[in-house]
């Protein structure tokens, strides 16, 4: 084999040290020619295609798809074609040795293999919190007195403070197991969660786990990209937020007149008019009525932190899958502005062109499932958290009502809302709803 030069995941700024690979464009035995894309990394920040620093051959990939690439660690080998020295790359031996040193370093220290990749089943969160376990136990002991535990449970727990006692390493590792301290009593002085509380509840929980059906000829579909990182969220939501739901329709009869009234102008105007921002500037009037419905719940020190910037999140169908970009500052926008801000918007996520900043800081979610066509008439949706309500919104269709005795014909529009119970209740639910429908059955008012 020639020389092999080991390509590292860059430094590609803001703050970023891990990335999900998506794709890989070449596999082990590609040619590869200088700055040729090789492979696809999603961060936090955006999704970037890596190219290769220069020709050779694709000798090795250090991460299958879905796997995290962390920051100046090993990402791909390439078997160097021509003169090895052109490319200034260090000598095998010395290769080997840094990369054995490398890897040394990560095994040595475990906040890196978790951060790199903790399992998520039950043995692999036992082997890491065992780990953790010995290690924390040696130095709370040694740096920090407060950190003795005992085997005894003390009556002055979470019941006496409110809040469960913990070391911030404890906290840290609970962080990572993805397990909450409020489901743990702890075993340590004054009910302090200790690490072997964290190990026990692991043990507890994979020995309840529900093992997945496993048939012949079934086929396994990695989930990555947006799609995971959708399912993380809706999960996050699921186990954090105590939802209801609430169903209203509302006649827009009127709503359909004037957005056909307004169409004209706008297909001048080369903008393709759609009825969401007239929703969009119903959501915004609510807001300013009921501020609770843009607002965030803050668990662990009880606060309701109410946003006076109005972001709202649009579920929107893209090649990427569904996403949910942000237009903000809707409270400054009147209704012109508002709808060529919005299909600019929509037009950037169908193209796959959105900036990672416009993902980010949503207050509050609306969902249209009615614009695929469906007739489908109620939904559940899921919160965004830390989102404390999200809009579904369907199909206007024609329907039978009972008008002054008589039955007529009315566009209806049904709603399906979801909204945090610990900050909205039925009642505010109630107002919030009744509100909302009122601007759409009287639109004039939001010209």
């Amino acid at each position: 084999m020639g020389n092999i030069f080991t390509v590292t995941f860059p430094d590609i700024g803001e703050g970023v040290v891990e990335g999900e690979v998506i794709e890989w464009h070449k596999k082990v035995g590609d040619s590869i020619k200088q700055d040729e894309s090789v492979v696809v990394v999603m961060t936090d920040k955006a999704t970037v295609e890596l190219p290769s620093p220069h020709p050779g051959i694709l000798a090795k990939q250090y991460f299958a798809p879905g796997e995290m690439a962390i920051r100046d660690r090993p990402l791909y080998d390439i078997e160097l074609i021509g003169n090895p020295k052109a490319f200034n790359n260090n000598a095998p031996d010395s290769e080997q040795e840094n990369a054995s040193e490398s890897g040394s370093q990560t095994d040595s220290h475990p906040a890196s293999a978790l951060t790199k990749n903790h399992a998520a089943d039950g043995s692999g969160k036992i082997a890491t919190a065992c780990a953790m376990e010995s290690i924390s136990t040696k130095e709370d002991a040694s740096n920090d007195p407060n950190a003795q535990f005992s085997t005894t449970m003390p009556a002055q727990s979470q019941a006496t403070t409110g809040k469960n006692l913990a070391t911030p390493k404890v906290r840290g590792l609970a962080k990572v197991l993805e397990i909450s301290l409020t489901d743990i009593r702890g075993s340590g002085k004054d009910g302090r969660v200790i690490p072997q509380d964290l190990t026990r509840k692991i043990r507890q929980d994979s020995d309840t786990k529900t093992m997945l059906l496993s048939l012949p000829g079934d086929e396994e579909i990695p989930v990555i990209g947006i799609k995971a990182r959708m399912a993380k969220k809706m999960a996050e939501s699921k186990e954090m937020i105590p939802s209801f739901s609430y169903f209203e329709e509302v006649e827009v009869t009127q709503l359909v007149k004037l957005k056909a009234n307004m169409k004209a102008k706008a297909l001048n105007e080369g903008v393709h008019l759609t009825y969401m921002p007239f929703i969009l500037r119903a959501l915004s009037a609510s807001i300013i009525k009921y501020p609770v419905l843009n607002s965030s719940f803050d668990k662990e020190r009880s606060k309701l932190i109410l946003h006076r910037t109005q972001n709202i999140g649009i579920a929107v169908a893209s090649p990427l899958g569904l996403i949910v970009p942000v237009l903000k500052g809707v409270e400054k926008l009147s209704l012109e502005p508002l709808i060529r801000r919005f299909e600019e918007l929509v037009l950037r996520a169908q193209q796959g062109k959105l900036h990672s900043n416009d993902m980010k800081e949503g207050t509050l979610t609306v969902s249209n499932f009615g614009s695929n066509g469906s007739h489908g008439l109620w939904a559940t949706p899921v919160i965004n958290y830390p989102e404390v309500a999200i809009l579904a919104i369907g199909k206007i269709h024609p329907q039978a009502v009972v008008r002054n005795g008589e039955v007529a014909i009315r566009d209806i529009l049904n709603l399906s809302w979801s909204f945090d119970h610990r900050v909205i209740d039925g009642e505010a639910a109630t107002h919030i709803s009744q509100y909302f429908c009122s601007l759409l059955q009287n639109p004039a008012t939001l010209l």
